[in-house]
Parts: structure tokens; sequence; C-alpha cells
């Protein structure tokens, strides 16, 4: 039984694909005394949608898969999260896409905030603001 993990490991956001990965591991590490029969697979989907697609694939196939944690971007999530919906729990934790959790699938778990709605233009905090009380947003 594992858990699989798909990021950009590779290209220009590596580096915050590694910590997903690097977080979910050290979860299924700290798990590991009371479940030790979970493993995890982590994937590079290099942050590019057809790679995403590929993964799914194999993933979907994979009958020792239990969930997906991933995708990292919202439009490789999307692109692949259909194939998914063939039961295979999918936990985004980064996705802010409202379109996937919109879509009806029963399959997805998400955390943050779907982004629906911007916070106001930030300001510049470094000088203050015109009223001369402190700058807020």
């Amino acid at each position: 039984m594992k858990i699989a993990v798909a990021a950009p490991l590779s290209g220009p956001a590596a580096a915050l694909g590694r910590e997903m990965a690097q977080a979910a591991r050290m979860a299924v590490e700290d798990s590991a005394r009371d479940q030790p029969e979970i493993g995890i697979d982590i994937i590079d989907d290099r942050g590019d949608e057809e790679t995403g697609v590929e993964i799914a694939r194999s993933l979907v196939a994979d009958e020792s898969i239990v969930a997906l944690l991933g995708h990292y971007n919202s439009n490789i999530t999307l692109r692949a999260a259909p194939l998914y919906d063939t039961g295979l729990p999918l936990i985004a934790p980064i996705v802010s896409n409202p379109t996937l959790t919109d879509s009806g699938w029963r399959n997805v778990f998400r955390s943050p905030t779907a982004m629906t709605r911007r916070p106001p233009r930030s300001r510049n905090i470094s000088s203050p603001p015109a009223s001369g009380g402190l700058a807020s947003w």
C-alpha cells in the first residue's frame, strides 16, 4: 500500500515541489510507527501537463497506490484529475483553482482556499499611507 506524490522535482518550481515531497515523506515516516505497511512513491511531474497526464495514467493502473498527493500546479492537476476519478483519492494541498472542487469530482480533497476572491492590491509598506496611519490591507 503506497501513497504517491506528484510534484515538480525539476524545472523552475523544483524547490517548491521538493518541499511538498519532503513534507509527505516526513508524514509517512512519522505514521510508520502505527502503519508500517504504508509506503510512498515520489514522482517528478516536471511542472508539465503532459507528464502529469502520463503519471495519472500509470498511478491509476497501479493497484498498490491508494491515494495521490499532488499535483503541485493547478493546471497539471486539472488536466490529470479526470483520470483519477476512478475512485483514487486526489489530495491537492496547494491547488487553488476553484475549478478543481467545482467540477463535481467526489474523490478530490483540497486544503487551500479557492482563488475566487483576490485580496486588495498590496500597498508599499516602506512608506506610510497617505492618511498617516498604519498600512492595512
